[in-house]
This record gives structure tokens, sequence and C-alpha cells, in this order.
């Protein structure tokens, strides 16, 4: 333990030093993540995906107009 203040202080900004560092290297792992996660979605054709449930919707749109005014 700390035996006196200066240690105690010392290490309290060896703690406050250490959580600064994660905190950085947290963040950078996160944005790093998103960047991945973003390309991926583009390699995979999130714009495709995007065009194909559009056409999917607008389809079942129509079919459900026509029942209903075909009765």
């Amino acid at each position: 333990m700390a035996d006196t203040k200066a240690q105690r202080d010392q290490l309290i900004d060896q703690l406050v030093t250490a959580t600064n560092n994660w905190a950085t290297q947290a963040v950078t792992d996160i944005n790093n993540r998103v960047t991945f996660l973003t390309r991926v979605l583009q390699g995979r054709g999130a714009g495709q995906l995007l065009s194909g449930n559009q056409a999917a919707s607008q389809g079942l749109v129509v079919s459900e107009i026509n029942k209903f005014l075909t009765g």
C-alpha cells in the first residue's frame, strides 16, 4: 500500500495514465471495427441488397393493391 501522500498521488497518476491509454486504444479498436464492417457491407453489395428489398416491397404493395381492387 501507499505509505505517503506522494506515493498515493503517484499511483493515482499512473491509474489515470493507464485509463487514458486504455480508452484511446478502445476508441481506435471500435473505429477500426466500424471501418471494417462498413467495407464488408459495401463489398457484399449493400446497395444491391437495398435495391432487392425495394423491388420486393414494391411487388408486395402492387400485389396487395391488386387484391384489394379485384376483391
